[in-house]
C-alpha cells in the first residue's frame, strides 16, 4: 500500500525519490517500490527517513494496514497526491471490498450458525 504520510512529507519538503534512493544509498526503483508499498520498509529505513525529512517517526511511518481515507478524512492528502496514486487507491479499495465481503460472509455464516444451535 503507498505510504501516504512518507508521500505527502517528502513532496512538501520539495524532495524526489532520486534524493532519497541517493540517502539510502539505493536506486531510485527500489526507492520507489517502498514509497508505492510495493517493498516493506523495515524500521532502520523508517528510522533514516525521518531523519532525511526532519520529522518525527509517527508523522511518516505507516503500517501496511493503513488505508487512505483516513488521510482524506485528516485532509493530509492534496488533490496532486491523489492523481498521483489514482490507480493503486482503486486497486488498494478492491482489496478491502473483497475482505470486507469475506468477513460479511463468516458472520452471516455465524448467524445461521447460532440460530440452528437456538433450535436444538
Amino acid at each position: 500500500m503507498i505510504k501516504f504520510k512518507l508521500l505527502e512529507v517528502r513532496k512538501r519538503k520539495k524532495l524526489t525519490q532520486e534524493h532519497m534512493a541517493n540517502v539510502l544509498y539505493m536506486n531510485i526503483s527500489n526507492y520507489s517500490r517502498r514509497e508505492n508499498g510495493q517493498i516493506k520498509i523495515n524500521t532502520k529505513e523508517w528510522q533514516k527517513l525521518a531523519e532525511i525529512l526532519d520529522v518525527p517517526l509517527e508523522q511518516i511511518y505507516e503500517t501496511d494496514d493503513e488505508f487512505f481515507i483516513e488521510y482524506l478524512e485528516k485532509k493530509v492528502l492534496n488533490i496532486n497526491t491523489l492523481h498521483y496514486c489514482n490507480g493503486q487507491i482503486f486497486y488498494e479499495l478492491q482489496k478491502c471490498i473483497e475482505k470486507l465481503e469475506l468477513e460479511l460472509a463468516k458472520l452471516k455464516e455465524d448467524i445461521k450458525n447460532m440460530k440452528v444451535q437456538d433450535m436444538i
